[in-house]
């Protein structure tokens, strides 16, 4: 990456974040956030989230889960909901799994379907 890109990169990252803090623990809906924005994955609104998640993080999480970018805990029901668990805060083996799927390192060994 060239170096007069960082800044632009880290603003378009944290786009959308509202109070984003980097000194903060990140919680699973801002990495979702941040995935999204680098990645800008097609919606999936037919993904239904179970779980308290706050508005802003509900379309980069539908993003993800339709397009397969979930930690191996994750699970999605057969009627096409999905506890992502947002406001839990994001452990390094999940954002590891997360990045591997979304990026396609894959230096997990992750089970591929």
């Amino acid at each position: 990456m060239f170096p007069d890109m960082i800044d632009a990169n880290q603003q378009q990252m944290i786009k959308g974040i509202p109070g984003y803090n980097r000194s903060k623990p990140l919680t699973r809906q801002v990495a979702a956030v941040m995935i999204q924005n680098l990645k800008q994955l097609q919606v999936d609104t037919k993904v239904t989230l179970t779980d308290s998640t706050d508005p802003w993080a509900i379309e980069a999480i539908q993003a993800l889960i339709g397009s397969g970018v979930i930690d191996p805990d994750t699970r999605i029901q057969k009627d096409g909901s999905v506890n992502f668990r947002s406001k839990q805060l994001l452990l390094r083996q999940e954002a590891c799994a997360l990045l591997d799927k979304a990026f396609n390192y894959y230096t997990l060994p992750l089970a591929s379907k």
